[in-house]
């Protein structure tokens, strides 16, 4: 029987970076379906730079948005008959969230996506013959989520199934709003798999699922949530690294406040004597602010270079070009950061926040260090010449800590765990 994939993504493949850890697990999608319909939902510039996907049963097919305004109007029924709608206000009534108008903009916003994929599903009248075997995917568990919940329930195919995986604030949650993330209890009632990429991600969701004060038997909920680790592939053996070069730091992310990129500059500002390169790739609107802060406070002894935005092959390509001593991640939420992946396949050891699931990659004092994920800037700054004072006092430390990066990405994190991901799906049905 014909087996057909219907993945819903923020903005991939049309933007020249986002969702690039969606990249790796692309052929494996390819190799294992008839045909496959990715759906782009999110608003804003599109197809600047859309990304060569190879295979030749791949449809790109983008969610038409209208201004917020117009679709809120358009759709104030869909908002108000939606029952994960009421099930987040009554929440909001029980956690003293009511009042606080970002939370309501946030639970509006993700409804809204959700009813532009299931507008665009139904004009393009997507008619699959009764016997096809619908797998239907959604990257995030967010607004995503809600579209490919609302698409199995139009879809006449007895075969189908819907399922969705989980990051980081979809997971977690805003800090500003005591970890609230919209629609949680509807995606997990109404989904039939979801698939964080952390262990940690799972237990959260948990969580989050008792949050709404609900009688439901938690096991069944928790059989239905399956951790699985996102991989990247193995790039080989790099022996580009030197130890008599400068001291050169690497972070790479999008410029957005979770990120705190502002840290990094303000632990870097404390370290006045020592010659240090720190290099940014990602671009976001921040981007401007952090190349002021970083102009008003780092000493001359800091070179640094904001890269802006890059494809996935051109930091691939970076790394292989380049000597990097030390990766830092400093974000107040994440799921298992894939940048950090990408350090560990060249052995490069990480500095990072704990929180959400980076203590699964980031082992203190085996391939990297921990911090705590409201730390002290001197901490920061006390670890990167902490890493320093390895290269130039126990050389052979560091290099172990650089062999035990490389292990661990070999080991969790390669392409194999893609592939066990799409063997584990074409079984649900």
């Amino acid at each position: 029987m014909k087996k057909i994939l219907l993945l819903f993504t923020d903005s991939y493949p049309l933007s020249k970076s986002g969702e690039a850890f969606l990249e790796p697990e692309i052929p494996f999608a390819i190799s294992n379906f008839d045909e496959i319909y990715i759906f782009p939902s999110s608003r804003g510039k599109k197809n600047i730079e859309k990304r060569y996907i190879s295979g030749s049963n791949v449809v790109i097919n983008q969610v038409k948005r209208e201004k917020i305004f117009v679709e809120l109007i358009k759709n104030i029924s869909y908002l108000l008959e939606h029952k994960g709608f009421w099930q987040d206000v009554r929440m909001f009534i029980n956690r003293g969230l009511f009042f606080k108008i970002s939370a309501w903009s946030k639970l509006i916003y993700t409804i809204l996506t959700e009813a532009a994929i299931v507008r665009h599903f139904k004009k393009h009248t997507f008619n699959f013959d009764g016997d096809t075997l619908i797998y239907i995917y959604s990257y995030w568990l967010f607004g995503t989520s809600g579209g490919a919940i609302a698409i199995k329930n139009v879809l006449n195919n007895k075969k189908k199934v819907v399922f969705s995986r989980g990051h980081g604030t979809d997971i977690v949650g805003y800090n500003s709003l005591d970890g609230y993330s919209p629609l949680k209890k509807y995606y997990i009632d109404e989904l039939d798999y979801i698939y964080p990429i952390s262990n940690k991600g799972k237990e959260i969701l948990i969580s989050q699922y008792k949050k709404y004060n609900t009688d439901t038997e938690i096991k069944k909920i928790s059989k239905k949530i399956t951790p699985f680790y996102l991989g990247i592939e193995d790039i080989g053996e790099i022996n580009n690294f030197s130890k008599g070069e400068i001291f050169t730091i690497i972070s790479c992310s999008s410029v957005i406040p979770v990120k705190r990129l502002h840290l990094i500059i303000e632990a870097l500002s404390l370290i006045k004597t020592i010659n240090i390169k720190w290099i940014h790739l990602g671009a976001g609107y921040l981007l401007e602010d952090m190349k002021n802060q970083s102009q008003e406070i780092l000493g001359d002894n800091i070179h640094y270079e904001f890269k802006g935005a890059m494809s996935r092959n051109e930091v691939i390509d970076f790394y292989k070009k380049n000597n990097v001593h030390l990766f830092i991640n400093v974000s107040s939420s994440e799921g298992i950061p894939v940048s950090i992946m990408e350090a560990y396949t060249f052995g490069i050891p990480a500095i990072a926040t704990n929180v959400g699931g980076t203590s699964e990659i980031c082992q203190d004092g085996k391939n990297g260090f921990l911090l705590r994920k409201n730390f002290n800037i001197s901490e920061l700054s006390n670890l990167i010449l902490e890493v320093i004072s390895l290269i130039e006092n126990n050389y052979e430390k560091y290099l172990e800590l650089r062999d035990s990066a490389k292990e661990k990405m070999i080991t969790d994190f390669s392409l194999r765990n893609h592939r066990k991901f799409y063997e584990n799906i074409l079984k649900k049905i």
